[in-house]
């Protein structure tokens, strides 16, 4: 009888240890959720994570969007390169900013990370799951692939915000998209003009096919000028720029006339005809991999056919964009800024 009694009690005794196990696991959100990232990795994050590593520039951006940046304790972002995005949303100077894609496993573990997210085929990734944080990529290359990496990144943070704010992102990116087509599909090819994008003069580099700027200028209703050339930041020469003797170019936020050729550059059609124009730069490069998107397409769309859209208006879509989507309101002299590709100033209100 005793030993039954003994018996009762012990299966108690760790029944009430499992329980209370559990709840100490669920409390601290170890109790793992296995994602599909990107890459098609299947990675276990815990259900609430709280503290993020963010290894790849635009997913900064995308944790103010979706409510979490508060909650980013690592990131390769820094304030001198990404005035906007700090300026917007302070606390991410918060944030241990560190050098480089590949962090050191001691920083990590001392910010105590609970997720990281990486680019595409990062060399990160592999180094920070090998000290045991679960690791995402969370890369794209076109639109499609953007809104799947925002949702993922939304899954990860696992909050009705960032839910909320992914669908709505979303939503916005289909809707501009949309409209902006319904128009520019119908164009001839000789309706189209040939732009160039530049990144950055010295050394030249541009953007070709299979990149989300040549996404942009063809919605937008022109030509990728780079014809022959796959991929970001390609170096070309100057003779081939003569070559191709674009009609519009379109100058990356930092690039500088430094070292061009100027006999080259002075007898290009774009320049002769003064349709040189700086790409807007806010949170984060317009022209490049970032939320601003939508932003991008009515904003180049509008320089290539002022005519057919006449009824958009640049500086009222940029202060609802940032007001909508990275919770700042801008006032009309960072508007301003923003669309000349200007840092914030201390006394820019």
């Amino acid at each position: 009888m005793k030993s039954k009694i003994f018996g009762l009690v012990a299966i108690v005794i760790i029944f009430i240890l499992l329980v209370f196990s559990f709840m100490r696991t669920q409390k601290s959100g170890k109790i793992g959720r296995k994602l599909t990232d990107t890459g098609g990795h299947i990675v276990t994050v815990p259900v609430h994570p709280k503290r993020f590593a963010d290894l790849w520039f635009p997913i900064d951006e995308v944790m103010v969007m979706l409510g979490a940046s508060d909650k980013v304790v690592v990131t390769v972002g820094r304030s001198q390169t990404m005035p906007w995005l700090f300026h917007m949303a302070p606390e991410l100077n918060k944030a241990i900013q560190i050098n480089g894609p590949v962090p050191n496993a001691e920083t990590l573990q001392a910010a105590a990370v609970d997720v990281a997210f990486t680019a595409s085929d990062s060399p990160a990734t592999a180094a920070v799951n090998r000290i045991g944080i679960p690791t995402l990529e969370a890369g794209f290359t076109n639109t499609h692939s953007f809104g799947r990496a925002i949702n993922l990144i939304a899954d990860v943070v696992h909050t009705d915000t960032a839910h909320q704010a992914a669908d709505r992102y979303n939503k916005e990116v289909t809707q501009v998209v949309t409209a902006i087509r319904a128009k520019t599909d119908l164009l001839s090819l000789s309706a189209r003009p040939r732009v160039l994008h530049i990144l950055s003069l010295a050394p030249l580099q541009v953007d070709g096919d299979h990149t989300i700027i040549d996404e942009w200028i063809t919605v937008a209703g022109g030509r990728n000028a780079a014809v022959g050339v796959t991929g970001n930041k390609k170096v070309v020469s100057p003779e081939q720029l003569a070559q191709w003797d674009p009609d519009i170019i379109i100058l990356g936020a930092s690039a500088r006339h430094n070292n061009i050729d100027e006999a080259v550059w002075k007898n290009l059609r774009a320049v002769r005809d003064k349709k040189v124009f700086r790409n807007p730069s806010g949170a984060f490069a317009w022209d490049r991999y970032g939320l601003e998107y939508p932003l991008q397409l009515q904003w180049t769309a509008k320089l290539l056919h002022p005519d057919l859209f006449s009824d958009i208006d640049i500086r009222i879509k940029t202060a609802e964009f940032y007001r909508n989507f990275m919770h700042y309101s801008v006032s009309p002299k960072e508007t301003d800024a923003i669309l000349a590709a200007l840092p914030p100033a201390g006394n820019i209100k």
